[in-house]
């Protein structure tokens, strides 16, 4: 029996896929501490009392039918309630533009290849070559991220001794990318309405601008999104489902700060808490990011720069403002300007007693620039977003009933500060960074047995990257404990 300070896998943060690992680890029947207050992160009570903005997108991919983190959950016994709170009506966003509207929603009633045609014209959509690359590789790469967890799993043999099952090489998504040609050399993107949807299809599904036009990375990525899902209540709702099931299988949680992250000889020990009680780990887990993990210890890898952070305001508006057709989250990209997420919300979801309303999230990626964190910089933005949401929503206005925060109001500035409370960005929290695809970095940490489970490892999966992270590291302690895999 372990001692209270002492545990074999400990989670350092609130992020959804560090938190689902320690669920994972405490599955295996191993001893887990989650630490979810590890770090100040930002306030996400949501109430009519308490006003607060929900900061993330309310879009996880693998979280629907036959996606990756759906059977995690399965896996761990995710009770039929909180099986009901996950909706899986709408996994594409529509893409939107000022010359076009490409409702990637209703791909699974028209094909991907008519919806393009349609829009950009045949010679076009044959220049860009998503829909057959999609239609024919869509289906084979779900199934390899169906089969991941067998591939980080082990054989048993009577005797205790291990072998490995196959090669059981280590996670190279690069290979998957490899395997996903296209049909035939393409033609550079020359159509700017071309161009401009490819980047909002890439923000759509990933969450992050991209530079690039990258057939195989945005093929991979279209297949892997036909497997998100939402969580009502959003991220906050599912981060407490997690929770809850890390305790249901044997994890402690404790509120508490760390001061420092631990090491011996190279690998991770374990952590100090503030006040100077310490906890001993075999390993670990970042759910916080490498910029507060390396405020802990020095020895960790340089966190790699984000490429910008995500700025939220919400608009609260009579149903009329929506029109028919609109689906829950669409993409406004247009030349010259940070495409613009909306993702439209029954406020009943957060148990709001707001009826007769909904809410609109408008989100947008600022440069990872001191500028962009002043209240002026800000308050031009909310102004664009407000113009563009004009542009879908003819008579949104008229059926405006707020904005929060009131970019209009005297005091502005001190509205802001309330809601985004840093000053710095490296105050900037994990949770509001936004990571280059072009940049992918793995799970490891830089020490060895402490891991990184946030958007951080695998950008360029978006919200599955956590999700591939917290397998490959619980394997990882899996296997150093003499058990089969994260999943068995």
């Amino acid at each position: 029996m372990a001692k209270a300070s002492e545990y074999d896998w400990i989670v350092l943060g609130d992020h959804p896929g560090a938190l689902l690992s320690g669920a994972m680890a405490a599955r295996l029947g191993l001893t887990v501490l989650l630490l979810p207050e590890a770090a100040r992160g930002l306030p996400r009570e949501i109430s009519d009392e308490v006003p607060r903005l929900d900061y993330e997108t309310n879009s996880v991919l693998g979280l629907g039918r036959a996606g990756l983190l759906r059977a995690c959950l399965e896996r761990l016994e995710l009770p039929a309630s909180d099986r009901d709170a996950i909706r899986e009506d709408q996994p594409l966003p529509q893409i939107l533009g000022p010359q076009f509207r490409v409702p990637l929603g209703n791909a699974a009633d028209e094909s991907v290849d008519r919806l393009l045609q349609r829009e950009f014209g045949p010679r076009a959509a044959a220049a860009l070559g998503l829909a057959p690359s999609w239609e024919s590789w869509g289906d084979e790469l779900l199934r390899y991220w169906a089969g991941l967890p067998e591939r980080f799993s082990l054989v048993i043999s009577p005797s205790s001794t291990t072998r490995r099952k196959g090669r059981l090489p280590p996670l190279r998504i690069e290979d998957v990318w490899k395997s996903v040609t296209p049909p035939r050399k393409r033609e550079p993107l020359t159509d700017p309405s071309l161009r401009e949807f490819v980047g909002g299809t890439w923000l759509g599904m990933a969450g992050s601008e991209s530079s690039e036009l990258d057939l195989p990375r945005l093929t991979h990525l279209a297949a892997v999104a036909r497997s998100a899902a939402s969580f009502r209540g959003g991220l906050s709702a599912y981060r407490e489902v997690l929770l809850r099931l890390g305790k249901r299988h044997g994890a402690r949680v404790e509120s508490a700060l760390v001061a420092e992250i631990t090491t011996e000889n190279g690998y991770f020990s374990g952590v100090r808490l503030q006040g100077g009680d310490r906890r001993v780990a075999t390993g670990g887990v970042l759910g916080t990011g490498l910029h507060a993990g390396g405020a802990w210890n020095k020895r960790l890898r340089s966190a790699v720069r984000p490429q910008g952070w995500k700025f939220t305001v919400l608009f609260e508006v009579q149903p009329a403002a929506i029109p028919p057709g609109a689906t829950s989250r669409s993409i406004w990209k247009e030349q010259g300007a940070p495409g613009l997420e909306l993702e439209i919300v029954d406020p009943s979801d957060y148990a709001l007693r707001r009826s007769g309303r909904k809410f609109v999230y408008a989100r947008a990626v600022l440069p990872w620039s001191g500028e962009s964190l002043t209240a002026d910089y800000q308050r031009m933005v909310g102004a664009r977003m407000r113009r563009q949401i004009n542009e879908i929503f003819p008579f949104f206005d008229a059926h405006l009933m707020g904005v929060f925060p009131d970019l209009s109001a005297k005091d502005y500035a001190a509205r802001l500060a309330a809601l985004y409370p840093f000053g710095s960005l490296g105050e900037i929290p994990d949770a509001l960074r936004s990571y280059s695809p072009e940049e992918p970095q793995g799970p490891r940490s830089g020490v060895e047995g402490l891991f990184v489970a946030t958007q951080e490892s695998y950008p360029q999966l978006g919200s599955l990257g956590p999700t591939v992270a917290a397998i490959e590291s619980v394997a990882w302690l899996a296997h150093r404990s003499g058990l089969a895999g994260p999943l068995t």
